[in-house]
């Protein structure tokens, strides 16, 4: 096998290695992005979980105000 075949068998190595580790490297990147995402779901899921607790909890104490108010105008006419 002379010189030239030797290169161009190498060079073809290296080229095949770069767009392997490329190919690689972009499933890492959407593994990781997709990863992201389910994170940034999950986290808006449990603030919608929080806020709503939140908005409850506001109306129950709004509500047992009016109910107490209501009972301190009963009772001083």
């Amino acid at each position: 096998m002379s010189l030239r075949w030797k290169i161009y068998a190498l060079s073809a190595l290296v080229f095949i290695a770069a767009a392997l580790r490329w190919r690689s490297n972009a499933v890492g990147n959407a593994l990781a992005l997709a990863v992201a995402e389910s994170d940034k779901r999950a986290l808006e899921a449990i603030t919608r979980a929080q806020e709503a607790r939140y908005n409850v909890e506001n109306m129950d104490d709004e509500h047992l105000r009016r109910i107490a108010a209501k009972w301190v105008r009963d009772k001083n006419p």
